[in-house]
């Protein structure tokens, strides 16, 4: 029972971070002219790679297991939002944006 709620604290304490980022980075770029497409492209791109991922998420915790899969997971989530705090180009921003999409679609 005390591995289920690490992994419940280590998804509750991932996601706040992440909800917080992206308004701020909406804001940024806009006021660095990108326009309203790029925007909600970048908006956008997590949930799109959540929803293709979805079949793979699943046979890849039937291969590794569910608790590597996981950990996976909030690696590349972690990894992403450090990313995205440093990246200056629109493209490295979507790259992270994208990689968060790829870790919470195995959390």
């Amino acid at each position: 029972m005390r591995t289920v709620w690490r992994y419940a604290l280590a998804t509750i304490l991932n996601i706040p971070p992440y909800a917080m980022l992206i308004p701020l980075v909406v804001v940024r770029l806009s006021e660095a002219g990108a326009s309203a497409t790029a925007v909600g492209l970048y908006a956008l791109l997590p949930f799109a790679v959540i929803l293709l991922m979805m079949p793979v998420a699943a046979r890849l915790y039937a291969t590794f297991g569910a608790a590597l899969a996981y950990r996976s997971g909030l690696a590349a989530s972690s990894l992403a939002i450090v990313g995205t705090v440093f990246a200056g180009d629109y493209r490295l921003l979507c790259l992270c944006n994208a990689l968060v999409g790829f870790g919470t679609s195995l959390l």
